[in-house]
Order: structure tokens, then sequence, then C-alpha cells
């Protein structure tokens, strides 16, 4: 891990629902070594798990917030640490919960660049009852990045998401 007192290169904080092994968490696990460019900090939005470990042993940093609900303010008082600590200059957030929390966390913080990674679509009689919510907060993102063409039309034509942040 990197001494964040000497090192200089641009901060991403990647904002995921937990450390547990599944598809977004094992993509970061194979893409973030790649891009050395910048500094990586993955943060769990709610608890520790499998992939913690994982991460640390690529020389990645984490963090865990520990929401347990919307109003855990010792969450809210480590994410402002580790914003204060690391100045991130974007905030990419990955799956849905994430996305939600991460959209209000990163504009409240004053974080430069919000990216919402999308990567499932959602059938209408199982849609979760977050989206109406991460719809109504796209005001907040800077840009989408669409895991393919398939979701990413889903997201404009079905779920009306903003089509020039694509």
């Amino acid at each position: 891990m990197s001494n964040t007192s000497t090192d200089r290169r641009p901060v991403i904080f990647h904002l995921i629902t937990g450390f547990q092994v599944g598809g977004a968490e094992k993509m970061l696990a194979r893409v973030l070594p790649r891009l050395a460019r910048f500094r990586h900090v993955i943060i769990s939005l709610t608890a520790d798990g499998p992939m913690r470990a994982e991460y640390h042993r690529l020389g990645l940093e984490t963090d865990v917030l520990g929401f347990t609900h919307p109003l855990a303010l010792g969450a809210w008082w480590r994410w402002q640490r580790l914003v204060r600590t690391n100045h991130p200059a974007i905030l990419t957030t990955y799956l849905l919960h994430a996305d939600v929390v991460g959209r209000l966390l990163g504009r409240l913080s004053g974080i430069p660049k919000i990216v919402s990674s999308l990567r499932a679509r959602f059938r209408q009689a199982n849609t979760p009852r977050l989206l109406p919510i991460a719809r109504w907060l796209d005001f907040c993102v800077d840009h989408y990045i669409a895991v393919s063409e398939e979701v990413r039309r889903y997201y404009v034509k079905d779920l009306h998401f903003s089509a020039k942040k694509f």
C-alpha cells in the first residue's frame, strides 16, 4: 500500500456495497492494479468481507464505512475523515446501494467528479425500491459507465437516465 503522505497521484475512491465476493468486487481486483497512474481507495459501504484481504494482497487501499442504516453517524464521520485525508478527485460507485449513498456523499463532500458504474438490468416486477431514488439523483452524477450497450440502452430508454452522461 502506498504512503498517503508522500504519494502524489490523483486519488480515486471506489465505493462498493461490501467486500463480499461478487462480479464488481472481482472486476476491481483485476483492473485497478493495472491503473497505476492513480491511487485507488476501495471503500465498503457496509461491512468487511473476504475481498478486502485480496485487495490488500494486490497493494490496494481499503476502508469500511459501516453503514447499518442511513443515520449511522459513525459512518458519516468516517467518510468525512477519508475525504479530508485523501482529497479524492473522482468517486466511482458500484451497485445500487453504493450508487445512491455515494451520489449524496460525493456531492455533499465536494468531490469534483462522480462516476456511476451501471452493471445490471432489473426486471420490472423486481425493480428495487432504490432505483427511482437513483434516477432522481441523476443530477449528482457527472458520467455513467455501463458494463454493456444493452445495460446503457436499458438505463436511458427504460429508466430515463440522462443519455448525454454516457
